[in-house]
């Protein structure tokens, strides 16, 4: 499968995905979708070699991420007009439902905003 077919892919996944969250009434926006290569760097550096947690989930010095080829967002739940930055039980509902769609969820590995095919 060509890169063009996966984010087609991914689009019609994540699609079914915005309407299963509003159906449960989880409302979220889109935070990061795409990277360039030297975004990634910088955020795989943050933790490593620049203060601040790690928040990437990478191996080597500039790992190829999802975002860097459209198929990875990191999302934001919106609860009473704030953004939610902290793990709560509607990012699990979000993670759960995105898996039974066929996706990979960051919260397997301590990152409950990113979502990827």
């Amino acid at each position: 499968m060509t890169n063009t077919e996966k984010r087609i892919q991914f689009i019609d996944l994540f699609s079914e995905f915005v309407q299963q969250a509003k159906a449960k009434g989880i409302l979220f926006i889109i935070w990061t979708f795409h990277r360039s290569a030297l975004e990634q760097n910088y955020f795989y550096q943050q933790g490593r070699t620049r203060p601040g947690r790690k928040i990437t989930n990478c191996d080597g010095y500039i790992k190829m991420s999802n975002h860097q080829h459209w198929l990875a967002k990191d999302l934001l739940i919106v609860k009473d007009g704030h953004e939610v930055w902290t793990r709560t039980p509607d990012y699990d509902c979000l993670g759960e439902m995105w898996t039974e769609l066929g996706g990979r969820w960051g919260g397997e590995w301590d990152d409950c905003f990113h979502f990827e095919l």
